[in-house]
C-alpha cells in the first residue's frame, strides 16, 4: 500500500505536468487581441481550426484547475500542508515542491482572465463561421479554402525576402498544384505499382497485422480522427474485404504519409484520404466525379 508521500509525489508530478502544459495557454493569450483582429481575415478552413484549437486550450485549462483544486482540498490527510510548506525542514519531499504553491496561485490569479479571453475569442470566430451557413459545403469550395490558406502562407515567405525559406517556398507551391488536382491519382498509381514496396507492406501485414495496423494508425491519427478513419476503413473494405489488403494499403500510404514530407508529396495521401471522406460524406463535386476517382481507387488498391 502506498504510504502518505507516495501519494503526494505522484499529485505532484501531475500537477506540475499540468502547469507545463498550461504555460503554453497562458503564453498564447498575450496574443489573444492581436488574434481577434485577424478573425476577420480568416477563411472557413483558418476559422474551423482555430477555434477547434480554442476549445482544446479551454478544455486543458478547466482540466489544470479541477486538478489543482482537488489536491487542495486534500486537508484531510495533512497533504495539502505538505504541499503549502516552505520550509524544506518541514517537507520530506524536498525544496522544489515547495514552488507547486507558488505555480499553482500564479496560475489560480491568471485562470479566469486567461479563459474569459479565450472565450471571448471563441464567441468571435462561432461569430465568423456563421457567415458561412448558407455556403454549399462540397469539396470545390473546401479545396478553394485550403489553396487559399497555402498561399497565404506562400505570399508571406515570398514577401519576406530570406534565403533559407527556398525550400519551405518550393514545398508550398508543390502542396498548392496538389489541391488542384486532387481528382488526379498519378502520383500514388505510380507508388502503388512498385511491386518491391508492396510485397515488402504485405509481409509485414501478414507477419504481424496488428502492430503494423497500430503503428500505421498511430501515423494516420496526425491527420484524421478516429471516426474519419473508421469510414476510411468501411470505404476501403466495401471495395475488397479482404483484410490483409487494407492493412498493407494502409500501412505504405501512411509511410508515404509521414516520409514523403520534405517535398510536399505527403499530401498525394491526405488528398486521397480527403477525396474518400468527401465521396463518403456526399459532397465530392470535382471533375468526372466520384465514379471516376473511384475507378482510378478501385485500380490502386488492386495493387495490394
Amino acid at each position: 500500500m502506498k504510504d502518505q508521500n507516495e501519494v503526494l509525489r505522484e499529485l505532484l508530478d501531475e500537477g506540475e505536468k499540468v502547469l507545463e502544459v498550461d504555460a503554453g495557454t497562458v503564453k498564447m493569450v498575450d496574443d489573444i487581441n492581436e488574434m481577434m483582429e485577424s478573425v476577420s481575415a480568416l477563411n472557413f478552413i483558418e476559422s474551423n481550426n482555430l477555434l477547434k484549437q480554442i476549445k482544446g486550450e479551454i478544455d486543458n485549462l478547466d482540466s489544470a484547475k479541477k486538478l489543482l483544486d482537488s489536491i487542495e482540498e486534500m486537508d484531510t490527510s495533512d497533504i495539502n500542508k505538505k504541499i503549502m510548506s516552505a520550509n524544506a525542514l518541514e517537507n520530506p519531499l524536498g525544496d522544489e515542491d515547495s514552488t507547486f504553491k507558488q505555480d499553482s496561485e500564479k496560475f489560480k490569479e491568471e485562470y479566469f482572465i486567461t479563459k474569459k479571453k479565450l472565450s471571448e475569442l471563441q464567441v468571435r470566430l462561432e461569430e465568423k463561421l456563421l457567415e458561412y451557413k448558407d455556403v454549399e459545403m462540397n469539396t470545390t469550395f473546401l479545396t478553394s479554402e485550403l489553396i487559399d490558406s497555402v498561399n497565404k502562407r506562400l505570399v508571406a515567405a515570398k514577401d519576406s525576402g530570406i534565403d533559407s525559406l527556398s525550400n519551405d517556398i518550393k514545398m508550398m507551391e508543390k502542396v498548392i498544384s496538389i489541391y488542384e488536382n486532387r481528382n488526379n491519382l498519378d502520383y500514388l498509381l505510380k507508388k502503388g505499382s512498385n511491386i518491391g514496396a508492396i510485397k515488402k507492406f504485405r509481409k509485414l501485414t501478414t507477419n504481424n497485422y496488428q502492430n503494423t495496423m497500430k503503428k500505421s494508425v498511430k501515423r494516420l491519427a496526425k491527420y484524421f480522427d478516429g471516426a474519419q478513419l473508421e469510414r476510411i476503413e468501411f470505404f476501403l473494405i466495401s471495395i475488397n474485404p479482404d483484410k490483409n489488403k487494407f492493412a498493407a494499403f494502409i500501412a505504405h500510404m501512411a509511410h508515404l504519409l509521414e516520409f514523403e514530407g520534405r517535398h510536399g508529396n505527403h499530401t498525394w495521401i491526405k488528398v486521397l484520404f480527403m477525396n474518400i471522406l468527401d465521396i463518403d460524406g456526399g459532397i465530392y463535386d470535382l471533375e468526372g466525379g466520384a465514379e471516376a476517382f473511384n475507378t482510378q481507387l478501385t485500380e490502386l488498391y488492386s495493387y495490394y
